[in-house]
């Protein structure tokens, strides 16, 4: 017989139980206890995930999820004790991710959301816990909880190229760009988003990439790509009221091509972004005024590709006590990989931290509190 197993005596024909397998109708084989058999709470070896046994089978050894870090114990999983995570997509596996910012040593933040094809936009909604992502190549935008639970489609049908998400948390509705045929901008609310939608805005755009929005104020903000920039020269970013009406452009400027990446710094009523053609971060007050460079990459970094973005904090309130820290975050390429790079205002190019966030990585978020 193989390890660990051995034949039982002859017994009467009864139903086998516990670790007794049947072969005959008065001959059961019992299977030896081993480490990982489950406990009388019903986990295996007593740990909280996963138990993997070593080569004695009479040890083991617990392991988390990801998402999850490893108790002092040695069995229970918990969840990281930092509230700071930076939520991140890839593709080649498409997958999204969320990294502890506050760890000396990056871990996982949230379950992965895995079986992706290629996650172009995404945003995270503090309250409920939910991430919000389109998978462009799927055609379709989803959720799922960063404890990997409730993971579902919600908008497939009428759903094309989706560049940019936005969740408005005081109102509970989602915003999204789709560079398809009509170039539209859409919202619907969170929960039944397919009974909801409506099109705000459709028409009069080229590309229509990033969105955000201010709930606050009541505004939305969104960028738009010219076909070819050498011709046009000339990019945009537009806001509207969070209804569709009231459109205008904010920006537009022969030093504006591709902007991307659109992040809000609400407190201070600055509009943060990154120009893909440029290779630069700027920002600019949302009274148009003092449009600078703010941060990016040193002179001896190489440039951000084009989904580089800026990063904030999210509160998990619609209205936060005190001003929550503003930080920004870059792309920058290494050979076959991207970087993640974030320094804080003001904008002196100190850096705090980069990290490697793993081969073609598609889009950061925001830094989500939660």
């Amino acid at each position: 017989m193989g390890i660990g197993m051995q034949t039982s005596v002859a017994r009467p024909a009864l139903p086998c139980s516990g670790c007794w397998w049947p072969l005959e109708p008065a001959l059961c084989l019992a299977v030896r206890s081993h480490a990982c058999e489950p406990d009388q709470f019903g986990k295996p070896g007593g740990c909280s995930d996963i138990c993997l046994l070593g080569n004695s089978h009479k040890t083991r050894t617990c392991r988390c999820r990801s998402g999850f870090s490893l108790g002092s114990d040695g069995k229970s999983c918990k969840k990281p004790e930092h509230e700071l995570f930076l939520v991140y997509g890839k593709g080649r596996p498409g997958i999204i991710r969320g990294m502890d910012m506050g760890a000396k040593v990056p871990d996982e933040h949230m379950i992965p959301i895995e079986n992706l094809m290629n996650p172009r936009a995404l945003d995270f909604h503090a309250e409920t816990g939910f991430i919000y992502f389109a998978d462009t190549t799927s055609y379709l935008i989803g959720r799922q909880k960063i404890d990997g639970t409730e993971r579902e489609t919600i908008l497939k049908d009428g759903i094309h190229n989706v560049e940019g998400i936005a969740v408005d948390w005081m109102g509970n509705n989602l915003y999204w760009t789709d560079d398809g045929p009509k170039k539209t901008i859409s919202v619907a609310r969170l929960e039944k988003a397919a009974q909801t939608r409506k099109t705000l805005i459709e028409g009069k755009m080229t590309h229509p990439r990033a969105i955000v929005v201010d709930p606050l104020n009541g505004w939305m903000y969104w960028t738009d790509w010219e076909e070819d920039p050498k011709d046009s020269k000339r990019g945009k970013i537009e806001r509207a009221w969070m209804d569709g009406s009231n459109r205008n452009i904010f920006i537009t400027s022969k030093t504006v091509l591709w902007p991307n990446g659109l992040s809000l710094d609400i407190p201070a009523k600055i509009l943060y972004w990154v120009d893909a053609f440029y290779d630069r971060i700027e920002m600019v007050y949302l009274n148009g005024t003092e449009r600078k460079a703010s941060g990016g990459p040193s002179d001896a970094d190489q440039t951000m590709g084009s989904q580089a973005v800026v990063g904030h904090v999210q509160p998990r309130s619609p209205v936060p006590s005190c001003p929550l820290p503003m930080s920004l975050l870059w792309l920058t390429p290494s050979g076959q990989r991207n970087h993640a790079a974030t320094h804080s205002p003001p904008a002196t190019g100190e850096r705090i931290r980069r990290e490697k966030l793993g081969l073609r990585s598609r889009q950061l978020n925001k830094i989500a509190k939660y």
